[in-house]
């Protein structure tokens, strides 16, 4: 938002801090207790608050489902549940935003945004971004809904579009494998992100959370994304990946794997590599498919048998039928 003034910005501002507040004060109570609704008896819990009673609304949606998530996901990984904080967030749908385009000046467009002072409304100036344009070229459309947050001193208005997906009906299929040392792995028998691991090597030297270290970091995600980008998507109907989401889970204590693979899950963001791939195959509408993990580095693709011998280090052979491949290929 760096084109609102000054004094907007102090109003926007003062909201966010209000409304994260209020945010975490729902959270605390609905952590305690489970029972709390989406209702008026919950939200006269909170009264010392300038927030009006349709903000308190959406801050208490948004704490609610913070709070039932984080103990889902905490069941589902046999964790015991830490109560979260909340981020400072506010997701604003079209009660307390308005988005014009019809009006440009100097600006491409405006925010009209609901302030603490009731009736009393701000315009926040913006100006288009090539990745807007971009995805208004490709049909999506803007819903007056932002996510308003704050961050590193900056103030950000995130933008939401929607299109509704028609999915390729002809095409391929194409597996995809991850790994650390070749990013990506397909099943038409090539490869992407040859030299990933040089850059998780080149993170494992620099100092955690130094300047080099965020800057290798970046480093790593453009790879990623320029070789993400190297798919012919117009190729496939459908991309199916492996379901990974636990792989790091209980390596040191179950011995699955030694310390220098742990090392490198540290710095392996498969789950930044598959959040960008699902992505490109929205914006493609290709159909992406996350397919159990569970046994592929040691099942043939070839004739199906199961074994744990069958792969050795990168070098995959069938006891069985004696089919040979890249491991990670035979795996996509």
């Amino acid at each position: 938002l760096k084109f609102s003034t000054e004094e907007k910005k102090q109003q926007i501002e003062a909201l966010l801090e209000e409304y994260q507040s209020v945010a975490q004060d729902f959270i605390d109570l609905s952590w305690e207790s489970s029972s709390l609704k989406l209702n008026k008896e919950t939200l006269a819990l909170i009264k010392e608050t300038s927030l009006s009673e349709r903000y308190k609304s959406n801050a208490l949606r948004q704490a609610l489902s913070i709070s039932i998530n984080t103990k889902k996901s905490a069941k589902a990984l046999g964790k015991e549940a830490t109560k979260p904080g909340f981020n400072g967030t506010a997701l604003l749908d079209a009660k307390f935003v308005f988005i014009n385009f019809d009006n440009p000046n100097s600006f491409d467009g405006w925010i009209k945004l609901s302030t603490l002072n009731k009736g009393q409304r701000i315009w926040i100036p913006f100006k288009r971004t090539k990745p807007l344009n971009k995805w208004l070229s490709k049909g999506f459309k803007l819903v007056n809904s932002i996510r308003l947050r704050k961050y590193n001193g900056n103030l950000y208005a995130d933008l939401i579009l929607e299109k509704e997906l028609a999915f390729r009906a002809t095409g391929e299929s194409l597996g995809v494998d991850s790994g650390t040392k070749k990013a990506l792995s397909l099943s038409n028998n090539t490869h992407l992100g040859d030299n990933y691991r040089y850059y998780l090597d080149k993170i494992k030297r620099k100092q955690h959370k130094s300047k080099a270290y965020y800057r290798v970091l970046k480093e790593r995600d453009n790879y990623l994304r320029q070789e993400i980008n190297k798919i012919d998507f117009s190729l496939y109907k459908n991309i199916f990946v492996e379901d990974i989401k636990n792989i790091k889970k209980n390596t040191k204590q179950e011995k699955r794997v030694n310390k220098t693979v742990r090392k490198l899950f540290s710095v392996w963001v498969q789950g930044k590599t598959f959040r960008w791939l699902k992505n490109k195959t929205e914006e493609n509408c290709v159909q992406l498919f996350f397919v159990p993990a569970k046994y592929t580095s040691q099942t043939c693709s070839r004739c199906g048998h199961r074994e744990k011998s069958n792969r050795n280090l990168e070098l995959f052979k069938c006891k069985q039928c004696s089919f040979t491949a890249d491991a990670d290929y035979n795996a996509s």
